[in-house]
């Protein structure tokens, strides 16, 4: 319902952050944000899956070094800053002196502005979780002597045409001239999901449930006064997982749904460089971010593992109108015992989400958006991405291409909060439909 480990866009998952299911990470993206329902396929294609296919798609066992995942981590990362190079903006600097400036002057002022509230049904389509309605309510205001950027509080319940619904609430502040800001998640749903195997072989997929709940909180502390910041995330969810589709056991390997239910807890270290000048529909500026984390029984998880992502995004206005933005991740999980909802996935528009998926994955999308008239815009992407067992395998994996386009429409045109309906082909679906509150990053 609600992650990447990143944030950014006021998508509406039933799942969060780019895990399966509810996380802070998805919220923050729109409201930063509200969650997006789950990517589901939509269509599926037709056919019965023999023993054998299953067998081949399920039956490995990943044993991945920590230095193999720090290497893929700290590779990825020069690779995706120097892919969107070309959208560097040399004032940059002069920016960052000017929002200091502006944050000083508002602080100073001592003032806080009224509250603002925004209550609406969303219509909500993602390819797994079928088509659905969500509810929600969302409180933007400003806490006296917050900074130039404003915070927001959301509360929002859905549910879609396969069965699946979702409960929750998030709080995104912004607090001492900007220099602290703090998110918190919490939610519960009931997702009806597919498991697609290891990197997308096992077609259509294993039908199964997930009752999940989830909460995060995410401190960050400004580093002096620049762009970077520093902070650390607690998470906890407790996620009980009942297969539809009966597999044999013979036929799934350790890492395929099983029934049962388990507890991920942790700690996850944070950097991250913000220069954006808007968080809800970035025009300008940069996001780069860094998470490391470690879940351990003795912090509550039912298992041991560890894991990572970095993602880099860029954004430049060409013109009053149009507006180019990249970004690209990386993300590896490192621990055999690591919950199958746990591995990273290439969140791709022309993919279901959870589709493409393995213990290191690299992708990069890139989007172009142009403001037609009064509130009226329209959309442009693009992007590819690799999924592998070991990031030295990464590259020997086919690439995966997709792309689309889509209609935007200003729900705030002042905050930069809009409605988004794309559509996305690539090699194996045959157009995808999201709808969703707020861009995709």
């Amino acid at each position: 319902m609600f992650r990447n480990p990143s944030q950014n866009s006021t998508r509406i998952n039933f799942v969060l952050r780019g895990r399966p299911f509810l996380s802070r990470t998805s919220l923050q993206r729109s409201v930063k944000p509200l969650p997006s329902f789950l990517s589901a396929r939509q269509e599926t294609e037709s056919g019965e899956n023999s023993g054998s296919v299953v067998e081949a798609a399920m039956g490995r066992r990943r044993k991945n070094s920590p230095q193999a995942r720090i290497l893929a981590l700290a590779t990825s990362g020069l690779l995706l800053a120097a892919s969107f190079s070309p959208f560097v903006d040399a004032q940059e600097r002069d920016r960052a002196e000017e929002q200091a400036d502006d944050a000083k002057e508002i602080a100073g002022a001592k003032t806080r502005s009224k509250p603002g509230f925004l209550v609406a049904p969303i219509p909500v389509s993602e390819p797994v979780l079928g088509t659905g309605l969500a509810l929600a309510g969302m409180m933007f205001y400003q806490p006296r002597g917050a900074g130039p950027h404003g915070s927001h509080a959301a509360l929002l319940g859905g549910a879609t045409s396969n069965g699946s619904w979702t409960v929750g609430g998030l709080n995104s502040m912004k607090l001492k001239n900007d220099t602290l800001r703090i998110e918190t998640l919490i939610g519960y749903g009931s997702f009806n999901e597919k498991y697609f195997g290891v990197g997308g072989d096992l077609n259509p997929g294993i039908d199964y449930n997930q009752k999940k709940f989830v909460f995060e909180v995410e401190p960050r502390f400004r580093i002096k006064s620049s762009n970077w910041f520093a902070g650390v995330e607690y998470r906890f969810d407790s996620t009980q997982t009942t297969l539809i589709d009966a597999v044999p056991a013979a036929e799934r390997d350790d890492g395929a749904p099983t029934d049962g239910t388990r507890r991920v807890a942790g700690l996850t270290g944070v950097v991250a460089f913000d220069s954006r000048t808007n968080l809800y529909q970035a025009k300008d500026g940069r996001l780069f971010e860094v998470y490391i984390g470690t879940f351990q029984p003795w912090l509550g998880s039912t298992d041991a593992f560890n894991k990572g992502k970095l993602e880099y995004r860029q954004f430049a206005a060409l013109t009053d109108r149009l507006v180019i933005g990249g970004r690209g991740r990386s993300e590896f999980v490192d621990g055999d015992d690591a919950p199958f909802f746990e591995q990273p996935y290439l969140e791709l528009r022309g993919y279901a989400r959870g589709e493409i998926r393995d213990d290191v994955t690299l992708w990069a999308e890139t989007e172009a958006r142009y403001d037609l008239f009064w509130r009226i815009g329209v959309a442009a992407f693009g992007g590819l991405g690799w999924a592998g067992e070991t990031f030295s395998e990464l590259l020997d994996d086919k690439a995966r291409v997709a792309g689309g386009f889509g209609l935007r429409y200003a729900l705030r045109p002042g905050d930069g909060l809009r409605i988004g309906i794309d559509m996305a082909w690539s090699p194996d679906n045959k157009g995808l439909f999201y709808l969703r509150v707020g861009e995709s990053f």
